[in-house]
């Protein structure tokens, strides 16, 4: 499998400032910070905010990149020693999803 040009994980999403505006700082140790989001979408409850969930979602891809590949060897696997016609269309679209999520992670594709 290609490997990664991303910053290796893990990622640590933090609040910058949760007034006036949602901001959060997305970092990896000894890498400063990758990203910041920023997003209050004009709501006035935190808990509300956009930003804290895009923030924890992209602090999240390093782990969600590598759950897709283990699942994407795993699942070839299981398919190649099952029995094939037992399940090809669930297996193609759930490899179809894995394989566009990790090319989009590795800048193959937008």
């Amino acid at each position: 499998m290609t490997k990664p040009a991303f910053t290796p994980g893990p990622w640590v999403a933090e609040p910058i400032n949760f007034s006036p505006i949602d901001e959060w700082s997305v970092s990896a140790d000894g890498f400063g910070e990758i990203v910041s989001v920023h997003g209050s979408d004009g709501c006035d409850d935190p808990a509300m905010f956009p930003g804290t969930a895009n923030a924890h979602l992209i602090a999240a891809a390093p782990e969600l990149f590598e759950a897709c590949q283990a699942s994407l060897v795993l699942g070839q696997r299981v398919y190649h020693n099952a029995n094939a016609h037992e399940a090809p269309k669930d297996w193609a679209e759930v490899r179809a999803l894995l394989q566009t999520a990790i090319s989009k992670a590795l800048g193959e594709q937008s």
